[in-house]
């Protein structure tokens, strides 16, 4: 996704056919990656972890996601 992302920053923006295509591009990948964590990946964490391990990441995970907001808002400016 990284390297999607890349390349549609170096896309002239006059070439709007271009910057759409690789925009849906990235959001069918962006699609596919979802769909295989809910179907995969949080389904195996449901069955396999307690409820207080579950809490738990979902702690960590948002203290990361706050993190790299702020990284993000401080980058911008």
């Amino acid at each position: 996704m990284k390297r999607m992302l890349d390349e549609i920053k170096s896309i002239d923006p006059a070439s709007a056919d271009e910057f759409r295509s690789k925009i849906k591009q990235l959001m069918d990948t962006v699609g596919d990656h979802i769909r295989q964590e809910e179907s995969t990946m949080f389904a195996a964490i449901d069955r396999n972890c307690s409820d207080i391990q579950k809490e738990q990441m979902a702690t960590e995970f948002k203290a990361a996601k706050s993190k790299i907001q702020q990284e993000m808002l401080t980058s911008m400016q």
